[in-house]
């Protein structure tokens, strides 16, 4: 991020900016920051007669020589899946929802989740792998939100996943990402017998067990490691450099 006269210069290029929608490019690792910081921005408007309202966002995180056409689409059906949560669940609020990598031409965003972010674990019981879409969330106390998942499971202090604990573990880490297959139960354990042996390995209280009611954040925190950077962190870090 460069700092110039006005604030922070920001690198995107806005496509579409008219009506209620706003599409833009950007450096994939800012994407999640920057889609989240707008719906933030948006929720704190008022419009007179409607009173505050609310946004989705869809995230296509994909390579650059990606076909735009395509990507855009998968960004459309992403905004979609984070508005059906909202109306579904009778939530007011805003949501986000991200995939990595391009579809094939004939998957849906929902054929993918039940194929790769769902496990059998028993006759008639599922594990979503997923918690996507998320609201967006206001504060780290509401648990499984993106605010939580981002300064949580994905920040930098205590038990979070880039924190101090499983910085120095991360074998363990990416261990965690083959074990959220073998559902609760299995996680559960071995993050017992971790703890038994090391009592720091453990995960921020509010996601313990790693699951709960059969969900997991844990593979999207995982999989976004390497490939989400948080905006002000990043601002912070360009100041000291300077």
């Amino acid at each position: 991020l460069n700092e110039c006269e006005d604030g922070v210069c920001l690198p995107l290029r806005p496509i579409l900016m008219g009506g209620d929608d706003l599409t833009f490019v950007c450096d994939g690792r800012i994407a999640l920051s920057l889609a989240a910081k707008a719906l933030n921005f948006i929720r704190q408007q008022e419009i007179a007669g409607l009173g505050r309202i609310t946004a989705c966002a869809g995230v296509a995180l994909v390579k650059a020589h990606a076909p735009f056409a395509r990507a855009c689409r998968m960004a459309e059906e992403l905004c979609a899946t984070a508005k059906r949560r909202l109306r579904d669940d009778r939530i007011d609020d805003c949501a986000i929802d991200w995939h990595i990598g391009l579809l094939q031409p004939s998957d849906t965003v929902a054929d993918v989740r039940q194929r790769e972010y769902s496990q059998n674990i028993g006759a008639t019981t599922f594990a979503e792998l997923t918690c996507r879409p998320y609201c967006l969330g206001s504060s780290q106390s509401e648990s499984y939100t993106w605010t939580w998942l981002d300064e949580v499971l994905l920040g930098k202090e205590g038990q979070s996943l880039r924190g101090p604990v499983w910085s120095e573990r991360r074998n363990k880490v990416k261990r965690l990402q083959e074990l959220v297959r073998e559902g609760p139960d299995g996680l559960k354990a071995v993050l017992i017998d971790w703890k038994s042996v090391d009592k720091k390995a453990q995960l921020p209280s509010s996601c313990a067990d790693g699951f709960t009611a059969n969900r997991t954040a844990l593979l999207d925190a995982i999989e976004m490691m390497d490939l989400h950077m948080q905006l002000d962190q990043k601002r912070q870090e360009a100041k000291s450099d300077t």
